[in-house]
């Protein structure tokens, strides 16, 4: 397991994931968290991936937690198959999820649940009593096939 950039957040690598812990109530550190998932999927991910679908889908999930929970949330990206999973982890409480789109097309928010589930491959929502709640997003990014060992930066920490 490699751990990379400081205290406020961490971004660990696992056996084919990479796993961010954060403080929501810090804004301080979700850009840099963003640009990093970006190149892990840039890297790992076909020309013909939907990149820009997956952080659009990225966007709406992390910023659900930063707006809607007060505490500490993870963000885990796995890619043990063609396509990666993002969960998004609200480690404080279990929230409302409703894919369908607001009564008032006018209303400013409502909007974030239906665009990911008409742009993720599948949407998974997941309650926990006692630990929050999960959703899990499977990106229209495809794995290149010559990535055997996903996310294998021993080289960079002993550079």
């Amino acid at each position: 397991m490699n751990q990379f950039w400081g205290d406020k957040q961490s971004m660990v690598f696992e056996d084919h994931s990479a796993r961010w812990t954060f403080d929501t109530k810090s804004y301080s550190d979700t850009k840099h968290m963003r640009d990093q998932f970006v190149s892990l999927l840039y890297a790992c991910g076909t020309s013909d991936s939907d990149f820009y679908a997956a952080e659009l889908i990225y966007g709406e999930l992390v910023g659900n937690v930063l707006r809607h929970s007060d505490g500490r949330a993870s963000i885990a990206l796995v890619w043990n198959g063609a396509h990666p999973t993002l969960t998004v982890h609200d480690e404080e409480k279990m929230f409302e999820h409703s894919c369908d789109l607001p009564p008032d097309p006018m209303q400013e928010n409502g909007r974030g649940l239906y665009i990911v589930k008409a742009l993720a491959v599948s949407l998974k929502f997941r309650d926990i009593i006692g630990d929050g709640s999960k959703v899990t997003a499977v990106l229209p990014v495809k794995r290149k096939r010559d990535m055997q060992d996903l996310f294998d930066f021993a080289d960079a920490e002993s550079a």
